[in-house]
């Protein structure tokens, strides 16, 4: 763990433990939907081979809204994860520190964060790793695409999701997130490789209705 992960954890830590609260400890699981072939919005028929999607840093907060720092978050998992979008069976894969309080809400980025104060994103893993076959007019086209998406400006990330649960963290809870290829993918155009405009597409659904789901003890 670097120096400003270790830093973050202890102002979470310090910061966050309350009278009456204490630390305690959860573990993250991933899962995908498995959804491999689907038909693509430009109408030309997919079949993934591969689909992988960076998850974190996560940061459960105690409010409805989730502010921008969540000062007084209730729980972190600072490192990144990979879901396997076309694997359906749970797996474990990280745990997340935390006290217990009541979260609410969450804020999430996708393997790229932009720290205070630092000048430019810091990338961990790329957002999104796709191979697969599309069937297009022209015949077969085989595609390998690596999106990466940050945050556009330090201090602030990428997805704030609001009223997601109403939940008072306990010591051995099990957060899972779950996340569906063809949903992220839905506005991306298969028929050539991926431009600007097919990576906006992609942004725009993992920070709104393609974003992964959230649930306590599953």
């Amino acid at each position: 763990m670097n120096t400003r992960l270790v830093f973050a954890l202890l102002t979470l830590l310090s910061a966050c433990v309350d009278p009456g609260t204490v630390a305690v400890q959860g573990e993250v699981e991933v899962v995908g939907s498995g959804n491999a072939t689907f038909t693509a919005r430009d109408g030309v028929d997919v079949t993934l081979t591969r689909a992988e999607l960076a998850f974190g840093p996560l940061y459960l907060c105690p409010g409805n809204v989730a502010g921008d720092l969540c000062e007084t978050a209730r729980g972190e998992m600072l490192e990144v994860v990979v879901i396997d979008l076309l694997n359906t069976t749970p797996a474990r894969a990280a745990t997340f520190d935390a006290v217990d309080a009541t979260t609410r809400s969450a804020m999430w980025d996708y393997g790229t964060s932009f720290w205070l104060p630092d000048a430019a994103p810091t990338e961990t893993q790329p957002t999104l790793v796709i191979e697969g076959v599309a069937m297009t007019p022209s015949g077969e086209r085989a595609f390998e695409e690596t999106i990466q998406i940050a945050p556009q400006r330090a201090g602030i990330h990428l997805v704030r999701a609001s009223t997601l649960f109403e939940h008072e963290i306990r010591n051995g809870d099990v957060l899972q997130v779950s996340a569906d290829a063809e949903n992220i993918l839905d506005g991306a155009n298969f028929a050539t490789p991926f431009v600007e405009r097919d990576v906006t597409a992609i942004r725009n659904a993992l920070t709104t209705s393609a974003r992964p789901t959230l649930l306590f003890n599953p």
